[in-house]
């Protein structure tokens, strides 16, 4: 097999099994965060969000929902984004801190929706 065959198969694989594209979405975020200003004025900076119990709750809904729909790439810098690198909220813990009932068993992350669009669906 030729380095030009090899590159070729190696890049089908890692695009078919959406490695690349994780890979691609983290070197964005890596490049973007680089590019960000670095003083304390930036209000964007995630090591700067000083998050209370009701943020880390709602932010965790909405990754909740973004893993329930597979938009990991998404996801994948929202964490980051958001301040949640090391401190998410199971979907009943933050339907908790919201002063929200959790779902019943099998109307959120037992089955393929998530706890947000079932909470948003069932207030409409």
């Amino acid at each position: 097999m030729t380095p030009t065959d090899l590159r070729s198969v190696l890049e089908s694989e890692l695009l078919s099994s959406g490695v690349l594209d994780d890979v691609t979405a983290h070197f964005r975020h890596l490049l973007i965060q680089q590019l960000a200003p670095s003083d304390d004025s930036s209000p964007l900076s995630a090591e700067r969000l000083k998050l209370n119990l009701t943020d880390i709750a709602t932010r965790s809904l909405v990754l909740d929902y973004l893993q329930a729909e597979h938009l990991d790439k998404t996801a994948s810098v929202f964490v980051p984004d958001a301040g949640l690198s090391n401190r998410m909220l199971s979907p009943d813990d933050a339907m908790r801190a919201l002063g929200l009932d959790p779902l019943p068993p099998g109307s959120s992350t037992s089955s393929a929706r998530s706890a947000l669009a079932t909470l948003l669906q069932s207030s409409a």
